[in-house]
């Protein structure tokens, strides 16, 4: 028994996946590395989550400081 292979139609979809797997490389890679930046947060609410952890939780201002910056990966 002998399978008769359109050679053609089996390099398309070698092709094709090939094609595929690259986009989902690039998007996947691209996703990958907007998620290791720092997030982009206004200075006015990284003031109030410090004024936060001083005034209602009690912490001590540096702590407060120190604990907000490293959450959010910011360095001064």
């Amino acid at each position: 028994m002998q399978i008769d292979i359109q050679w053609h139609t089996v390099l398309s979809g070698v092709a094709l996946c090939g094609v595929i797997g690259a986009a989902l490389w690039k998007h996947a890679y691209r996703r990958g590395v907007k998620h290791g930046r720092a997030m982009l947060l206004p200075f006015p609410l990284i003031d109030e989550l410090i004024e936060h952890r001083i005034n209602c939780l009690g912490q001590d201002p540096t702590k407060a400081q120190i604990e907000v910056e490293n959450s959010f990966g910011l360095a001064e």
